[in-house]
């Protein structure tokens, strides 16, 4: 069979058939699109109405606590009876009467005795009072037996027969010119119209013919747009299942008056519920819209997709496919080089031309690669890929981490900050960058790597023997000395750096996110070899190492080390020794004198740590006079004096406490 008649038997399915599928697809998606809009217009409108009645009882409940505190209103509940009639019934009814015209729909404001004597009632229309004794209504025994103070009921207005909101009040206040102690003095009502819940009930719809209605907690139908509908009571069954989906907040289908709908309901009060009907045959009625629409484009989207199909077939194809299938088995063999002529313009022309520039790339992308994994290396040291065995930084991933012993080495500029002022960005660029290119070579001489930069701080780390470190840390002060003389001579001043080392097990790995992390070591070796940096600026030494880097030493009696303190760093509760390695001064000078002293300087120590704090003094005077520069000295000198006249207390163990970091 001929590829063409093969493309053909092959391509018509795959056109028609996807194209019903898409159509179905579309005719569900789109039905599905239509019941959402209807459901979300009768849950937003739902929302909507309960908000505006939810802030209407709340403007109610404070209006009732305003006019409770009203003045006049006390003056009258204080007065005696012949006062409170004579006196102060007249102005308290025009007060009524002007909070009945701000508030239009607070139609009836009464206040009633303790015992339910109706005493005062103002209307904004002219209702006849059907009774003035409320003491056996329901809303007044549920006032007087509640512990609350104010509630709102929801009830049937026996004077206008009229459902209404009923927000009342009890009145416990104390005359402050007689009484101790507050008294209920009768209660405040408030009878309000839902103007609201009315309009809303008979204006709103939910597509074309839905609807919603309002009932009680007994289904009495309260607000319905039409208004045969009021007072009736929906079948039991079904508004059982009513409220239990108003609970759940979910939309419910039932059969309701001969047709089948969908429920949606709302509390909006302890006995006043919401309710949205919408009918499912103008949800059908929408989809078979949809689906009339849909059917017309798939069956126009067929006969355009076929027909363009058999032109583009008559095309000639088959050349253009066989010259590239030639051209794809040599690049296929590692023959890059190979290019296929272009001769159209059309999508053929492009596959070719993409064709000869993918070979071309490939090509490229081999080159590119070698580099990148070399320029890659200047980020993440291939040090630190090998210790976690990874050929390449393609290879790392989150998370990949290793435990091992290693010495940490921290190094620091000397008063970088006021260095630092005293130059532009650029120049601070510059510098750091002039040093920093100084340094690095020495720690990668002496087995280490660097793993990160702290502005002007290094952190690096030796995977080998201490020894190594130690030697790194001594190659970076001399070749300090060497980097400063060519500061001098450009007419800069000379830096100076402390470093400060310490060994042990720590977790080399990966941290971060999905599209951004980094190599990073965690253990508290790291924040302890932090410390003893910063120990070198105390001490005005140069290197510093902890004990623990000082006894993995392959050979300690190489280096002119002496025991410098016993101290208790900032987040440690054990005490750490720290020695100071002296072949950190490059001054030839002070490493004399500091090898001179280094036998005395050591006895004084011991002198120290038997609290014999006068003759610590001494010793440390006989250093200070062959070393005027030894800071330690200076230290063990005043703190000893400091003992001296303060004591040293019970639990002295030698150990000095570091206040910072």
């Amino acid at each position: 069979m001929k590829l063409r008649a093969k493309i053909v038997l092959l391509l018509v399915p795959l056109i028609v058939l996807p194209l019903l599928t898409l159509g179905w697809i579309a005719f569900e998606r789109f039905t599905n699109i239509a019941r959402t809009t209807m459901f979300e217009q009768m849950d937003t409108l739902l929302n909507q109405m309960t908000l505006h009645v939810h802030s209407d009882l709340e403007t109610v409940r404070s209006n009732l606590e305003l006019f409770s505190n009203s003045d006049l209103l006390q003056r009258y509940l204080f007065a005696d009876e012949d006062d409170r009639y004579a006196l102060w019934q007249r102005p308290l009814l025009t007060l009524f009467a002007n909070y009945i015209k701000a508030y239009p729909d607070y139609y009836e404001i009464r206040v009633v005795s303790p015992d339910g004597y109706e005493e005062t009632r103002s209307t904004l229309e002219n209702i006849p009072n059907s009774q003035d004794r409320e003491d056996k209504s329901p809303y007044f025994r549920a006032m007087r037996q509640s512990e609350q103070t104010a509630q709102i009921f929801l009830h049937q207005n026996p004077d206008n027969q009229e459902t209404a909101f009923l927000a009342a009040k009890k009145l416990i206040i104390r005359d402050p010119a007689f009484e101790t102690q507050e008294t209920l003095r009768g209660y405040l009502f408030i009878t309000i119209r839902p103007v609201f819940i009315a309009q809303q009930t008979q204006k709103n719809r939910i597509g074309k013919n839905g609807w919603i209605f309002l009932t009680n907690r007994q289904g009495t139908i309260l607000f319905h747009p039409d208004a045969q509908q009021l007072q009736r009571s929906l079948p039991k069954p079904l508004f059982s299942q009513l409220l239990q989906n108003t609970h759940a907040d979910t939309v419910f289908k039932a059969e309701y008056q001969g047709q089948i709908v969908f429920f949606q309901g709302k509390q909006l009060h302890d006995d006043l519920f919401l309710f949205a009907v919408l009918p499912e045959e103008e949800i059908l009625a929408a989809s078979r819209s949809l689906g009339l629409i849909v059917a017309s484009v798939i069956l126009v989207s067929i006969l355009v997709t076929g027909g363009l199909f058999f032109v583009v077939l008559n095309a000639l194809l088959i050349r253009p496919i066989r010259a590239m299938d030639k051209v794809a088995k040599n690049i296929a063999k590692g023959n890059f080089d190979v290019q296929l002529e272009v001769k159209t313009r059309d999508e053929m022309g492009s596959l070719a031309s993409a064709l000869n520039a993918m070979a071309l790339d490939i090509k490229y992308s081999r080159d590119a690669l070698q580099a990148i994994n070399i320029a890659s290396s200047r980020f993440v040291p291939l040090e630190f890929l090998h210790l976690l065995e990874k050929e390449n930084i393609v290879d790392v991933s989150l998370g990949n981490h290793t435990q091992m012993s290693m010495t940490i080495l921290f190094s620091d500029i000397r008063s970088f900050t006021s260095l630092s002022e005293k130059m532009s960005p650029k120049e601070n660029f510059l510098f750091l960058n002039s040093y920093l290119e100084s340094m690095g070579p020495v720690i990668r001489e002496h087995k280490g790597f660097i793993d990160k930069y702290i502005g002007d701080a290094i952190m690096a780390l030796f995977a080998g023997c201490a020894d190594d470190a130690v030697e790194g840390a001594i190659g970076m002060l001399q070749k300090l000395a060497i980097y400063n003389q060519g500061r001098m001579k450009a007419g800069y001043v000379p830096i100076r750096i402390g470093v400060g080392l310490n060994t042990g097990d720590l977790m080399l790995g990966t941290i971060g996110e999905t599209f951004r992390m980094e190599g990073t070591v965690i253990s508290d070796a790291v924040n302890l070899a932090a410390r003893v940096e910063g120990m070198t600026k105390v001490y005005g030494a140069q290197i510093l190492i902890s004990e623990q880097t000082y006894v993995k030493l392959a050979r300690p009696l190489r280096y002119p080390i002496r025991l410098l303190d016993r101290v208790r760093v900032v987040g440690k509760s054990e005490p750490v020794t720290i020695f100071e390695v002296l072949d950190g001064d490059v001054d030839n000078t002070l490493l004399k004198l500091k090898l001179k002293t280094k036998d005395l300087f050591a006895t004084g120590i011991a002198a120290y740590e038997q609290m014999e704090f006068t003759e610590t003094i001494a010793i440390m005077e006989q250093v200070l006079l062959e070393c005027p520069e030894d800071k330690a000295a200076r230290i063990y000198m005043d703190r000893c004096e400091h003992f001296l006249k303060e004591g040293v207390g019970e639990l002295w163990t030698g150990v000095t406490s570091m206040d910072s970091k």
